[in-house]
């Protein structure tokens, strides 16, 4: 007498091709599955952003330090891409620079993003594709990495922000 009986929208029938199914299935499975962990770690990608903000003013600073901007940027394995844009400067930007350094502590540029400016240069757009190191990969994990945007009215730094990741919820 053969039995038929479902299990998971499937039509077995008798039990040895029922046992069969499943520990085919269940092989097929256990191969597929090394790849798919690999294929989902090899697409990860981790997001950041930054909100670019004058740096702390001073009486004798509180005229020359203004504008605003904001940045993205996404690690794909060791490849940070940043993008940006600034605006409301009081002088023409002069350049973009990562820095390596905890919040609210200064620290030393690692390397100089693409700065291009619009109109009179007090506004404009920065980006970069840079190869990180293993130090600079903790630094980031770490929201030690900063952006610095400095100009010709504020040589020491105008605008600074450091990169945050981004929750996906």
């Amino acid at each position: 007498m053969i039995t038929k009986f479902y299990a998971t929208g499937f039509l077995f029938h008798g039990r040895r091709n029922n046992l069969f199914f499943i520990s085919k299935s269940l092989l097929l499975f256990l191969l597929c599955l090394p790849t798919a962990v690999l294929a989902a770690d090899a697409t990860t990608e981790q997001q950041w952003r930054a909100r670019l903000t004058p740096l702390p003013l001073s009486f004798t600073t509180r005229n020359t330090i203004t504008g605003i901007g904001q940045a993205q940027a996404e690690l794909r394995g060791k490849t940070l891409s940043i993008r940006g844009d600034y605006k409301n400067l009081q002088g023409t930007a002069t350049d973009v620079k990562l820095h390596l350094g905890p919040k609210a502590i200064p620290g030393p540029a690692f390397i100089e993003l693409q700065l291009v400016k619009e109109g009179n240069g007090k506004q404009g757009s920065f980006k970069a594709e840079i190869a990180l190191s293993e130090e600079q990969q903790n630094a980031l994990m770490n929201e030690s990495l900063y952006i610095q945007i400095s100009s010709e009215a504020a040589k020491e730094g105008n605008l600074r922000g450091w990169l945050l990741p981004i929750m996906n919820n």
